[in-house]
């Protein structure tokens, strides 16, 4: 097997964080009745999360990854049990990541 050289993943390195660091201001934690999950900002006002079991939820905690901690009103914009997943509607503004057009993406 052949060793990979530190030098050569440099490369890999500095782009996995630059992509960390684009998106994480769009991760956000939640905090509810049922235990917490995370959730990523779709647009500046929704968010999908997974192990979304529980019905309604008006009020979740939200946690951004600087550590601000906010109680926010949610909307359970729709659901899908079999998925386990939630679509939300938050008061304020989310910072939702910068999506790439998939005309840019290369093909394999």
């Amino acid at each position: 097997m052949a060793v990979v050289q530190r030098e050569e993943l440099v490369p890999l390195d500095q782009s996995l964080s630059a992509a960390v660091a684009a998106v994480s201001p769009s991760v956000l934690h939640l905090a509810r009745s049922h235990g917490g999950g995370t959730a990523l900002v779709w647009k500046d006002d929704l968010v999908v999360t997974s192990s979304f079991h529980c019905p309604d939820e008006p009020e979740v905690m939200v946690a951004t990854p600087d550590g601000d901690l906010s109680s926010r009103r949610a909307t359970v914009v729709g659901r899908d049990p079999g998925l386990d997943l939630a679509l939300l509607r938050l008061d304020g503004a989310l910072v939702a990541p910068p999506y790439r057009d998939a005309g840019t993406l290369a093909k394999k």
